[in-house]
């Protein structure tokens, strides 16, 4: 067996035998040296592979993954920059300062203005809501050979109705457009009740986070 033997110099290729294969042989044409390269193709190096910690692996995700809150020691993820309990901030990327902890008072300042709020809006709810409603039903059964006094009762009715609606939606914490999703009597009061709270959510979220920081709600 020969391998291919280029000349550098003056480009010229031959053939050499494999015993040559290291050696150093002159250009037949030129004069020049060149080395008769290996037959055999030389393996790439290989990266040393370092050496795997026995103990990666062998726990539980919670166990690799996790950490104590430094605020109120509730366990959240190992690369967590805010708390999902206490909200406190874990990184000086991730919020305001470093290490920022929620203030106790500004939280109970909100959870009695967010109360306060719900407690109005469910009053004025009730106070718009039944008496539209009532009307409807009253409308609905209404003999009055009149037309004109059979469709103002239905525009107050209409009017008293949506506005009740505009306050329960604003008592969940949400936009006013869905009291229209309620004006459809009965599947759009059911969507009311069924729509979700985020009021509710909100306040269950203060109280959770004052008692994780060992304060009094």
């Amino acid at each position: 067996m020969s391998v291919n033997v280029k000349c550098d110099g003056c480009g010229k290729s031959y053939r050499a035998k494999d015993e040559h294969a290291g050696r150093q042989v002159k250009c037949p044409n030129c004069g020049r040296l060149l080395t008769v390269p290996s037959s055999v193709p030389i393996a790439p190096s290989l990266p040393r592979a370092e050496p795997v910690d026995q103990a990666v692996g062998t726990g539980t995700p919670s166990q690799r993954d996790t950490k104590p809150c430094p605020f109120c020691g509730e366990e959240i993820l190992a690369a967590a920059k805010k708390c999902k309990h206490c909200r406190g901030y874990l990184a000086p990327s991730a919020g305001p300062a470093q290490g920022h902890r929620p203030d106790p008072a500004r939280l109970r300042g909100e959870l009695q203005e967010i109360e306060q709020e719900r407690k109005r809006n469910n009053a004025l709810g009730f106070l718009f809501g039944i008496p539209g409603f009532s009307l409807m039903l009253l409308a609905h059964f209404m003999s009055d050979p009149r037309p004109e006094m059979l469709a103002l009762t239905w525009i107050l009715a209409t009017a008293l109705f949506g506005v009740g609606l505009v306050y329960v939606a604003k008592y969940k914490g949400r936009n006013p457009a869905w009291a229209l999703v309620g004006l459809f009597v009965c599947f759009g009061l059911i969507i009311m009740l069924v729509l979700k709270d985020f009021k509710a959510e909100r306040i269950t979220e203060i109280k959770a986070t004052l008692s994780a920081m060992g304060e009094s709600v």
